[in-house]
């Protein structure tokens, strides 16, 4: 019998709905309902105001608590959110290739000028977003659907400091996992670890060797089956793909498990 709980998966910058519609396909396995909103994205307060009322609009309707699932971006909407839920509303966390703290790199100011004048072609940048095994159909595909945002919103991601790095500092009470790839070029795993730390959550790091890179959690397929493999256990679900191997563990304090052949658990 498939789970009656919601999800709810939040996209980040740049993307709508459609950028969980792979992975979707394979949580309606477990989940009977699975939710891919196109949020409207008009600035950082409205957005995460929209993710709260999505979270208490379908808890009400289920009678049961939600999971908000954010990717990059998405992932601090859903926590921003997160922070004036009940528990009865929602049920977890998930945030993925997340950003936390300080930037390790400012954006040049060129930089700035030529992404918000979508002066820089997507060829040029496309690479960064996948890994080395991400087939270019498909990084093309997603590419060819970006949806520019606007100057608010590029503002804010701009900061040289993560604006939600000053509110979350402490647990929310909530079930958090966060999710890293050390392949990701977009987002260091250790900001995403910073800001699962922050949120009281566990951890987990999949493997340079593995090639996920930020875009590819929801879109190319190897990389979803090794997502799943994290994901459902932590959702009370099995799924049966080995773990890989050298993946870095976090327990809720954040102890290292240090890095382990994961393939006996």
């Amino acid at each position: 019998m498939k789970d009656s709980r919601r999800i709810i998966c939040i996209h980040g910058y740049g993307v709508r709905g459609f950028f969980w519609t792979p992975i979707k396909l394979h949580l309606e396995e477990y989940f009977t309902e699975v939710i891919t909103p196109d949020l409207k994205m008009e600035d950082i307060p409205s957005a995460i105001t929209e993710v709260r009322e999505l979270a208490k609009i379908h808890s009400r309707e289920s009678g049961q608590p939600v999971i908000l699932f954010g990717h990059s971006l998405g992932g601090i909407l859903c926590a921003m959110a997160a922070k004036d839920l009940e528990k009865h509303e929602l049920h977890s966390l998930i945030v993925m290739a997340s950003p936390y703290g300080r930037r390790k790199k400012g954006i040049h100011p060129l930089v700035k000028f030529m992404l918000k004048h979508r002066l820089i072609p997507g060829w040029a940048v496309r690479s960064q977003f996948f890994g080395k095994h991400t087939p270019v159909h498909l990084q093309k595909e997603l590419f060819n659907n970006a949806v520019p945002e606007n100057l608010s919103i590029q503002e804010a991601v701009a900061e040289p400091t993560w604006f939600h790095s000053e509110e979350v500092k402490r647990p929310f009470g909530f079930p958090v996992l966060g999710l890293a790839s050390e392949a990701d070029k977009i987002v260091s795993g250790r900001e995403t670890q910073l800001f699962t730390e922050a949120l009281g959550g566990l951890f987990y790091s999949f493997p340079e060797n593995l090639q996920i890179g930020h875009d590819d959690f929801t879109v190319h397929e190897p990389a979803i089956q090794q997502l799943l493999r994290v994901l459902l256990p932590f959702l009370g679900k099995n799924y049966e793909l080995p773990l890989p191997k050298d993946a870095l563990l976090l327990t809720e304090d954040g102890d290292d498990f240090e890095r382990q052949l994961m393939m006996d658990l």
